[in-house]
């Protein structure tokens, strides 16, 4: 009879790689029991009670909010056990895991590796009042004093809080006279054992003692097992591989460790990158047993490989353009800081005019150019996909967590095309500053017209590639009511383009040494030609006042030299979709600002006269009522 394993997952973000994990160990013949944080996004929960509903292989426990260092993780745990309890499942073992871990040898080894050592547990456990387990901070004072803020973001009164109870003598006993044991919270236990640390577990004043305790998770289970089943039977072991720098951070592995993750002699690595799928693939074959692993002998089971410090050693520094895990980087650029890929940004103050050098630049062959990577509701993948590098376009918290690593992992998940993405001038955390002041980045900068940003702001701004300027909304609007919002716009304009003008000055003075074409300007508004800058850079300015007369090929003769700073060859020719798509775009925006500069005139708003020059077309183009008054 094929011994069993059922497996619990602790998750908290990235449902589709949790869906992946799950689906992977279930292929192979296992049993899941998942937590899912209840902190984490509704929508998220509902994707994998919709992914797992009908699946007798996975269970979903109930959820509680797990915050570090505390007992809620512990509670997550027992309550994936009640689960498996009520499933009926009857493993042989049970292992726990996170979302962030993945097999790194194949699901026959693990049920080979177990069937030989069936009745062993597997879970460190050091006899903390004897020996020293914890490295830095404090090892009994966690159980021996009251824990009731957490020590990670309530540090100042945690830290009161202890020191306060040991000045008052408050030290308590351990509950039930049992000896306390720590270790790592990534264990692998016989089902047996766990009933028997649930009946313990439901004793009176055990979980109330617990809930007390600073960082249960590497105590209550620790404990538990080590006073329940003989030392001979505990071998003192995860068989999920860890590893810290030498700043105390755990590594994160990604794709180019993986022939290192398959040579260790482990069932499970922690912590892998999101966002390189590559590595998903590979160690997929090699837990559905498609590749071989190299074998190890049974005696050195979860032992540190030499390989191990020797690694760590090697990659103390970080490999040349490659993220440096765990180390701190200065000031706020985390792993962008090391990316040495040239990408691109096209940065403006309308979303309409951005969406038109958006259109030229996706007709290249060498660019991938996403939308608006940074837009407050969406993520904006290039050609409308759903996905990308491991997020999804909902993944919002996802991406804010870390601006810079977010635009690293975008740019390093296409390896053969330029990067690059729009960003409106008030997005994006500081990636613009960032864009600015490292050597790689170019940017394509448009001085918008403020007539087009003012008529989005009417319409309500965060405008994605989809949305259109409603003009016959704005036609209908009383001219006093437009002259007040133009005059609450204007100051907010004013500030997007003095803050580009900063950004460029940096620029100016911390890429001094560079190559000249890491920035393309192009001014859509002559009544600003002071803005423009004397250093030696591409400058592009319209000939004409505004946006009269602005057409197809004028703009392809911005977007041509623009393409040549990026490194790029644009064509002459554009497909004809995108070229009737642009000039549409065109003639409507050009018919709707003169109906705003009706509008506003009629309101008694002064405006430069170069706003509303001599209109060179034949025939006008009229839309709305206003048009022929703006004549």
């Amino acid at each position: 009879m094929t011994l069993k394993i059922t497996f619990i997952i602790i998750a908290h973000q990235n449902p589709k790689i949790v869906m992946r994990l799950v689906n992977a160990l279930t292929k192979a013949g296992h049993t899941v029991a998942l937590h899912y944080d209840r902190k984490a996004d509704p929508d998220d929960f509902r994707t994998l009670e919709q992914a797992f509903h009908n699946d007798p292989a996975v269970r979903l426990a109930k959820r509680v909010k797990v915050h570090w260092g505390q007992w809620s993780i512990c509670e997550a745990t027992l309550n994936c056990i009640d689960q498996i309890e009520a499933a009926g499942w009857e493993p042989d073992y049970v292992y726990y895991a996170s979302a962030s871990d993945y097999p790194i040898r194949s699901s026959d080894e693990l049920v080979a590796f177990l069937t030989r050592n069936n009745g062993k547990e597997f879970i460190e456990g050091v006899p903390s009042d004897k020996q020293r387990w914890v490295k830095g901070g404090p090892q009994e004072e966690r159980y021996q004093y009251y824990f009731w803020f957490n020590w990670r973001d309530q540090y100042s009164l945690a830290s009161f809080s202890l020191d306060m109870q040991k000045k008052l003598g408050m030290k308590r006993k351990f509950v039930l006279g049992l000896e306390p044991h720590m270790g790592s919270q990534w264990w692998v236990l016989t089902w047996k054992t766990l009933r028997r640390v649930m009946e313990l577990a439901n004793r009176p004043g055990v979980r109330r003692f617990f809930k007390s305790t600073l960082i249960p998770d590497e105590l209550f289970f620790q404990t538990l097992v080590c006073n329940l089943v003989p030392a001979s039977r505990i071998i003192a072991r995860p068989l999920t591989l860890y590893q810290f720098t030498d700043y105390m951070i755990p590594i994160i592995f990604c794709a180019d460790r993986v022939e290192y993750l398959m040579r260790q002699p482990f069932f499970m690595a922690r912590k892998l990158s999101p966002h390189r799928l590559e590595l998903y693939d590979e160690l997929d074959k090699v837990w559905l047993g498609h590749s071989k692993t190299l074998s190890f002998a049974h005696d050195r089971v979860a032992m540190i490989s030499p390989e191990y410090e020797t690694q760590r050693l090697h990659h103390r520094d970080g490999v040349k353009g490659l993220p440096l895990y765990g180390k701190p980087v200065p000031d706020w650029y985390e792993d962008l800081a090391r990316l040495e890929e040239t990408f691109f940004a096209v940065i403006g103050l309308s979303v309409s005019e951005m969406k038109i050098a958006y259109l030229f630049l996706s007709c290249s062959q060498k660019l991938l150019c996403h939308g608006q990577i940074f837009h407050p509701k969406c993520i904006e993948f290039a050609y409308g996909s759903r996905e990308y590098a491991g997020y999804t376009t909902d993944a919002i918290k996802l991406r804010d967590t870390s601006a810079p690593n977010f635009v690293a992992n975008m740019v390093r998940a296409e390896q053969k095309k330029t990067t690059g993405f729009l960003i409106y001038a008030d997005h994006g955390w500081h990636i613009p500053e960032i864009l600015f002041d490292q050597p790689n980045p170019r940017a394509l900068l448009l001085r918008g017209d403020p007539l087009i940003a003012f008529a989005e702001f009417i319409c309500g701004g965060n405008f994605t590639l989809e949305d259109r300027i409603d003009w016959n909304m704005i036609d209908a609007m009383p001219p006093s009511v437009l002259v007040r919002k133009w005059h609450e716009f204007l100051p907010l304009f004013e500030a997007r383009l003095q803050k580009l003008d900063r950004l460029v000055q940096s620029g100016i003075e911390k890429k001094r040494n560079n190559n000249w074409n890491w920035l393309t300007e192009v001014d859509l508004d002559v009544t600003r030609h002071s803005r423009l800058h004397s250093q030696n850079f591409m400058r592009i300015r319209s000939d004409l006042a505004g946006w009269a007369g602005m057409t197809l090929s004028r703009w392809r003769d911005w977007m041509i030299p623009a393409g040549k700073n990026l490194g790029i060859q644009l064509s002459n020719m554009i497909p004809q979709e995108t070229s009737r798509e642009v000039t549409t775009m065109l003639a409507g925006l050009e018919a709707g600002r003169k109906i705003l500069i009706g509008a506003l005139a009629a309101g008694g708003a002064t405006l430069p006269a170069e706003f509303d020059p001599p209109d060179g077309h034949d025939e006008p183009v009229t839309l709305g009522a206003r048009a022929n008054r703006a004549r």
